[in-house]
């Protein structure tokens, strides 16, 4: 199984939620290829499926505001991320999408619901997947959530 893995990440919560999650399944005998939502390939290679991850702002996916109120609390912020490769990603050819996100409570909202209803849009098969949790500040993972990240990566290759 190829698993490709797109991640949007600022304080690396949910770039070490992507390596926990590309981990597991390749524990689970899959191949992981991973890019930064910023350098995606203008052509994504054959994969059985694609993962799309983003950490919460404001409810959903990160836009450029939200961007430069990370980027005023002190970490380096691309101009551009998931919402913006949305808008230009060709999916068609994809058996599967699924996307998870990071985000400070179950109420929180969630990127991951955001960049599954816009992926829909654009044509492909999607399903939201798995919400990962942070606190503090500045943010981290909390206790446990890289090993639980890892564990789903590894039942996304055994369904």
């Amino acid at each position: 199984m190829q698993i490709g893995i797109i991640v949007e990440s600022y304080w690396g919560n949910t770039a070490q939620i992507a390596e926990a999650i590309a981990a597991g399944a390749r524990g689970a005998g899959a191949q992981t290829v991973a890019w930064s939502a910023a350098d995606v390939p203008a052509r994504i290679p054959d994969l059985d499926l694609l993962l799309v991850g983003a950490p919460t702002h404001s409810m959903k996916l990160p836009s450029r505001s939200s961007r430069r109120t990370a980027g005023r609390r002190g970490v380096h912020v691309p101009d551009s991320g998931v919402r913006e490769w949305i808008d230009s990603a060709d999916i068609s050819s994809l058996p599967m999408v699924i996307t998870f996100d990071t985000r400070v409570s179950p109420h929180s909202g969630s990127a991951a619901k955001d960049a599954a209803k816009r992926l829909t849009r654009a044509g492909g098969r999607v399903e939201q997947g798995e919400g990962f949790f942070i606190a503090g500040e500045p943010p981290v993972l909390k206790d446990g959530e890289a090993e639980r990240a890892e564990q789903w990566g590894s039942r996304l290759v055994e369904r």
